[in-house]
């Protein structure tokens, strides 16, 4: 950290204005999200870096504050978490593109299942998309225009319905190896004792410790969405629209069970991700799932498939966490930390 190697920030109204760029973003964040209803990472992105700006004009030395800053973004933490987002955003593309989702629906029309056991499939389904992609939008996206027409026909109740997509989505961003929030809330935590002291928590650790609260999470959902999931009218039967779709998607479970595996076995996600992302890829080549344009094409002077959706869909977040590396190094910098946790063990 910045006060390690002798560098100090002051800034003209005392460590607390150290605050300021955090609390500019916080608000502006709250305003475009919850009063005008936006949720843009690009625009989060572009508050933050002003925020950052503000930053330098409360600071007494501008030049150094931005050394500072620019040292925060370019921590080893900070380009771990950045690369490994890149990387599991194109394995969660490769999984997305092969249509997974649909293959899950096939599944349980073929068992025969309505009413209210459709949405506690519903709600496994989206949890094992969600698991599989380590994202919440890209699973909400994918499985709610399939699953949701599909449930209302077979006599779920709507808005439970609803409810266990919604749901289902978070389980697996909750509890995935690739997922961001899993990533984020391990590497930026540190054991204390052992020896690994003084080291980034592992994500598959952080994922088994987090299990057993996620499983009785699901538990309870489950009971729930089976006793008032099923007060819809049936319209139609699973019969009806097993013809739809098609279980060929579901040999994309290979690559993400093996994806989990390998993350437990060597507690190394970039590991993980980079031999599950080249195997689903090759199993989405093999079965016809996806061709070669789908994973990247050149037309028209743009580029585009699997590898730039990921890499394009990850950009705003990644650049949002490495300016607020920078703006925590800042903090860092000022002793604000050190008054705010002494303040706090009085």
């Amino acid at each position: 950290m910045a006060e390690e190697t002798g560098t100090k920030l002051e800034f003209w109204g005392g460590k607390f204005a150290s605050l300021v760029p955090f609390f500019v973003y916080l608000v502006v964040m709250i305003y475009v999200n919850l009063i005008l209803g936006t949720m843009d990472w690009g625009a989060s992105a572009a508050i933050v870096c002003f925020a950052l700006v503000i930053g330098s004009i409360l600071c007494k030395t501008p030049g150094k504050y931005w050394s500072v800053a620019i040292k925060g973004m370019a921590t080893p933490g900070c380009m771990y978490i950045n690369m490994m987002l890149f990387l599991v955003s194109i394995f969660a593309y490769v999984i997305r593109y092969c249509d997974l989702s649909s293959g899950l629906v096939w599944f349980g029309l073929s068992i025969g299942i309505t009413g209210s056991a459709f949405a506690v499939f519903a709600f496994f389904a989206t949890a094992v998309m969600s698991t599989a992609t380590g994202s919440t939008f890209a699973s909400l996206f994918t499985a709610f225009p399939v699953l949701y027409p599909a449930g209302v026909m077979l006599g779920c109740t709507p808005a439970i319905l609803a409810g266990a997509i919604y749901c289902g989505s978070h389980f697996g961003n909750n509890l995935a190896p690739v997922a961001d929030t899993t990533i984020l809330s391990a590497t930026t935590q540190f054991y204390k004792n052992g020896p690994n002291a003084g080291e980034n928590a592992d994500i598959p650790g952080c994922v088994a410790t987090r299990f057993k609260y996620c499983l009785l999470g699901a538990l309870l959902a489950v009971i729930y969405y089976f006793v008032v999931g099923g007060q819809g009218t049936v319209v139609a039967s699973p019969a009806d629209l097993g013809s739809t779709y098609t279980p060929l998607p579901l040999v994309m479970l290979l690559p993400v069970a093996l994806t989990v595996i390998i993350a437990f076995k060597t507690r190394d996600v970039f590991i993980a991700a980079s031999i599950g992302t080249v195997v689903a890829m090759a199993t989405g080549l093999v079965t016809g799932l996806i061709t070669f344009s789908d994973i990247i094409s050149f037309q028209g002077g743009t580029s585009s498939g699997i590898i730039m959706d990921g890499f394009n869909g990850m950009l705003s977040i990644v650049l949002v966490i490495m300016i607020f590396y920078g703006v925590s190094e800042t903090m860092h910098a000022s002793g604000i930390f050190e008054t705010l946790v002494g303040g706090l063990a009085k």
